[in-house]
């Protein structure tokens, strides 16, 4: 039993320190896209291709200074919860509160906060846009909320949840605790769900697999040209707003 603990002792620490880097990781990534998507919308940028390295160096290399620095403090192990009943209760994570405020709070805080600056800019644009369009494609309301809802996600503003969460405990409204803890709960862990879902169940991608298939599958073939030419026709009146949003999206 002594050996299991040990076992479980010495293997949290790489565990927490995977979490770590992994939360890390989502912060940066997210920052690079909004960052993107900020050049590419509201700075008309069609050259945001040469920017790729730069964003896996920030990705994958910054996180690395905040792992190693809690790593070389020694902050990487169980939590206080440790063992109940002879069974482990703990959390693999960082075990000092100074740690954890200043390599995954406050860096992610300023990171959700500069997220939040550029998605209020690119709506602002793809919101001016479409209201510049003509009268008959400012109809596309829809297509306009999907499109910020798309980015909302994919650049990972549900955070904002968690963190009013963790400030407004200090408090004593409940309620909104309750409520953003709920929010956080549901929208962060689905992030990936969510971006697949904007990004891939849609008429384009099916169109696309259609015709992968056709190739081998004839019966399916004639499906994918009868298909195509009606999505052909009825995307004619597209408006000029959602259509980049969409097409400068797809990139990501």
């Amino acid at each position: 039993c002594i050996r299991d603990r040990r076992r479980v002792r010495g293997a949290c620490a790489p565990v927490a320190a995977i979490v770590h880097y992994a939360f890390l990781c989502n912060f940066f990534w997210c920052f690079c896209i909004a960052f993107n998507f900020y050049q590419m919308i509201v700075k008309r940028n069609s050259g945001t291709r040469s920017f790729e390295k730069y964003y896996h160096f920030i990705g994958w290399g910054i996180p690395c200074i905040g792992v190693i620095g809690v790593a070389a403090t020694h902050n990487y192990g169980q939590t206080v919860d440790g063992y109940v009943d002879d069974l482990y209760r703990g959390t693999c994570y960082i075990q000092s509160g100074l740690a954890i405020f200043l390599s995954f709070f406050l860096p992610g805080l300023i990171i959700v906060s500069a997220n939040t600056v550029l998605f209020f800019f690119v709506a602002s644009e793809i919101h001016t846009t479409l209201m510049r369009a003509p009268e008959t494609e400012q109809q596309e309301k829809t297509k306009e909320f999907r499109v910020l809802i798309s980015i909302f996600v994919t650049i990972g503003l549900s955070w904002i949840f968690g963190f009013l969460y963790a400030i407004l405990s200090f408090t004593k409204v409940k309620v909104l605790v309750d409520i953003f803890l709920v929010l956080f709960t549901i929208a962060t862990p689905l992030q990936g769900f969510f971006i697949f879902a904007a990004y891939c169940l849609n008429k384009k991608v099916f169109y696309r697999w259609r015709n992968f298939f056709g190739k081998c599958i004839p019966c399916c073939k004639v499906t994918v040209e009868s298909t195509s030419s009606s999505a052909t026709a009825s995307t004619r009146g597209a408006s000029t707003a959602s259509t980049s949003s969409r097409s400068m999206s797809s990139k990501m």
